[in-house]
């Protein structure tokens, strides 16, 4: 908890960095009189200028930092401890300030998140969806898991989260989580569950679960409950 709090407040030191940075950078160089003796005139190239010729040179270097300066922060990337994990703040604050939808970077970062900690769930990307052919399986044995989580995505403006409860025997869950409870996705879910998602979660089972005859050390469960 205190580890948070010192992320928190180190956070907040640096916006007010930033902020005072860009206040400085934004003033009106036109109106600035002193100059630093020759300091970094070499990297300005205003060497050996008077100070009146100098000044629209810093004016020029000071909108190109302030063009990338003030953006920059919008390309800030976000993670909590696995830095493979992560993504860039305008995904998140970019998309709200335009009136949109989250995107995909969004729930797939919020779903790692939560799981993080967790090394019995998988989480898989929403964009397997949407292709003819599914991803090969993970190297993880199936069953060695308690959850396998994917969520879909619906006319770029909605979403469900599909949850399949791994279990070694009897019945794979397939339970789906929709935010607004709306039943208009469920056919159209059960669908693509029946055709491609648990025909994938077969494959994986089947390639990961061989024994010395070739078979399967542990069936697939044979009935499904969604």
């Amino acid at each position: 908890m205190r580890a948070r709090y010192d992320n928190l407040l180190q956070s907040q030191e640096i916006c007010v960095w930033w902020t005072r940075d860009l206040a400085w950078l934004v003033q009106d160089w036109s109106k600035v009189t002193s100059r630093s003796v020759e300091f970094f005139a070499h990297e300005t190239a205003s060497c050996g200028r008077a100070a009146n010729e100098a000044q629209p040179r810093l004016v020029q270097l000071a909108s190109v930092v302030v063009t990338s300066y003030v953006s920059y922060c919008m390309q800030s990337q976000l993670y909590k401890e696995d830095a493979s994990k992560e993504i860039c703040f305008n995904q998140v604050v970019g998309f709200l300030a335009e009136d949109a939808w989250l995107n995909d970077a969004v729930i797939s970062y919020a779903l790692a998140v939560m799981s993080e900690d967790q090394n019995d769930v998988h989480i898989m990307s929403s964009l397997v969806v949407e292709r003819h052919k599914y991803p090969n399986p993970p190297r993880l044995k199936q069953f060695s898991m308690k959850f396998i989580m994917l969520h879909v995505i619906h006319a770029s403006n909605h979403w469900t989260l599909v949850i399949v409860a791994v279990q070694r025997y009897e019945v794979v869950r397939v339970p789906f989580y929709d935010p607004v409870s709306g039943g208009q996705y469920k056919e159209k879910m059960e669908a693509m569950c029946s055709t491609k998602f648990l025909p994938y979660l077969r494959a994986w089972h089947s390639q990961r679960n061989p024994n010395k005859e070739g078979g399967e050390t542990y069936p697939f469960p044979s009935s499904t409950h969604m």
